[in-house]
């Protein structure tokens, strides 16, 4: 009889004999110390074995146990690793961490058992865009920044004993708060960054205002205890240091985005203050992370850093930085032919080249095989590209709603187009 068999045969005669105490032992144990999936399969027995005594059903350690079996399992699969030890799919083990994490909530509400609650419900969400019920999926976001702020805000009342934890609730607090600020249309986003039509995101100013001085804070409180400089002076120094929590380049890369939000939703007094922090801080992002990828040093592979600098560049009209920033960065990252082929679309399109833009918008489409969401934006450049040339709206009615509609309009109130073909 082998290890396993063995502590199967023990389990079984605990569960039998209804000896709880010595069942929550083992399953303990078998929680923290294996990696085995069967071990894990059994802990997760005994945990459920003792909740359906109904002397225990409200066991606090049965169900913290049972919460924490969940919550790794779920995480487990947003990494190399996409299978759990748990015969579960994700979005089941989703739902048994949600379920079982809530009852634990219901009789105290830990900055733990909180942190751990807001990120399921917070990489859920992430995990179902693009497919489900949005509206509802927005919520969930919104529900999952309430809960780390409520996370925050006890660990600060509290005093954060727990450092790693507080960091770590702070990151996600400003991860998912800044994700509020989203114009969620790809008609705004691309009339914004094309067009330079103005938009804002849905709700108040001053609700605006507030998040973004408590992701702020909160963003200084992880730079503090990171010991990162909000101001680089010594560059090859931030590159070597070793973060214990969270990463440089991901915390200088949320700064970059929460200055680039206050700017573009004016959404601070001196937009240009703004600017400027927020390509320090991209361009902080990206240099740690390419320093790294020379270096062949670990990083998580991402170009959310790299593709923002860039859309940034490109935002604010700066072609000469724009491919400055592609040359020095594409031979490492290699940033992908969708990114490449929007990107050019709408250097044309911002230098007037309506003809130029068309046709090429027209070829890509015809010779290569996009993704469902690249296709989406490049049907709405090419319309924008016709409201442009024919200074009309007309023949987009019924495809646009009326709202986005009234935005497209703006486009034909700017400079008319002149044909190059005109005399």
């Amino acid at each position: 009889m082998n290890k396993i068999e063995r502590q199967e045969q023990q389990l079984m005669q605990h569960i039998r004999q209804k000896r709880w105490n010595e069942c929550l032992q083992l399953a303990e144990q078998l929680r923290k110390e294996s990696g085995e999936k069967r071990l894990l399969q059994l802990a997760e027995q005994a945990y459920c074995a003792v909740l359906a005594d109904p002397a225990r059903r409200d066991d606090r350690c049965a169900l913290q146990g049972l919460a924490s079996l969940y919550y790794r399992d779920y995480m487990v699969r947003f990494t190399s690793r996409p299978f759990g030890a748990l015969p579960y799919d994700k979005q089941e083990c989703f739902q048994k961490a949600r379920d079982t994490l809530e009852l634990l909530l219901e009789k105290g509400r830990q900055p733990e058992q909180l942190y751990r609650y807001a990120q399921i419900l917070y990489r859920n969400a992430k995990d179902g865009q693009g497919q489900g019920d949005f509206a509802a999926l927005c919520r969930q976001k919104e529900q999952a920044y309430r809960v780390y702020d409520e996370t925050v805000s006890l660990l600060e009342k509290w005093g954060p004993a727990d450092k790693g934890l507080y960091c770590r609730a702070c990151y996600g607090l400003s991860r998912c708060g800044l994700e509020s600020f989203s114009l969620n249309s790809f008609v705004l986003e691309e009339l914004m960054l094309v067009f330079s039509v103005p938009s804002s995101v849905y709700g108040s100013r001053g609700g605006h205002l507030a998040r973004l001085r408590r992701i702020y804070d909160c963003l200084e409180r992880v730079l503090e205890i990171e010991g990162l400089p909000r101001h680089i002076e010594d560059m090859a120094a931030v590159i070597q240091a070793k973060q214990a929590y969270e990463k440089s380049w991901d915390i200088y890369y949320l700064l970059g985005k929460l200055f680039d939000c206050a700017g573009q939703f004016s959404l601070c007094h001196n937009k240009e203050s703004a600017r400027r922090l927020a390509e320090r801080y991209y361009s902080y992002a990206c240099e740690i992370d390419a320093a790294r990828r020379r270096a062949q040093q670990r990083v998580p592979g991402f170009q959310h850093m790299y593709t923002a600098l860039l859309t940034f560049y490109q935002r604010h009209r700066r072609e000469d930085q724009f491919y400055a920033a592609w040359e020095q960065y594409h031979p490492l990252v290699g940033f992908s032919a969708e990114f490449h082929f929007l990107s050019q679309a709408r250097w044309l399109i911002i230098c007037k080249e309506y003809e130029a833009a068309r046709h090429y918008l027209a070829a890509q489409l015809q010779e290569r095989q996009w993704s469902h969401s690249v296709v989406r934006r490049a049907v709405v450049l090419q319309d924008m590209v016709q409201v442009a040339i024919s200074g009309s709206t007309t023949g987009l009615q019924g495809i646009y709603k009326p709202f986005q509609m009234q935005q497209l309009d703006k486009i034909s109130r700017q400079e008319p187009y002149m044909s190059p073909c005109r005399g």
